[in-house]
């Protein structure tokens, strides 16, 4: 079980990694949990530590290509 948390931890880190450096300006990442306008409409933040959406990021993170397959 340890093991494959620990293969989790790695593989989100890799993908954070790879996001942050090719796509994402500095910062963005740390303002993922606030709430934003986009015109008319506020939008809500992501917020990592909810079980939802962290079981919802584990499947997204499944299904991403690894390093070296796009």
């Amino acid at each position: 079980m340890l093991a494959k948390l620990q293969q989790m931890v790695i593989d989100f880190l890799n993908v954070v990694q790879a996001a942050n450096h090719s796509y994402l300006p500095d910062g963005i990442l740390d303002t993922l949990v606030e709430p934003t306008q986009r015109g008319a409409h506020r939008l809500v933040g992501v917020d990592l530590q909810k079980t939802r959406v962290r079981l919802v990021s584990e499947a997204v993170l499944a299904l991403a290509p690894g390093p070296g397959l796009l």
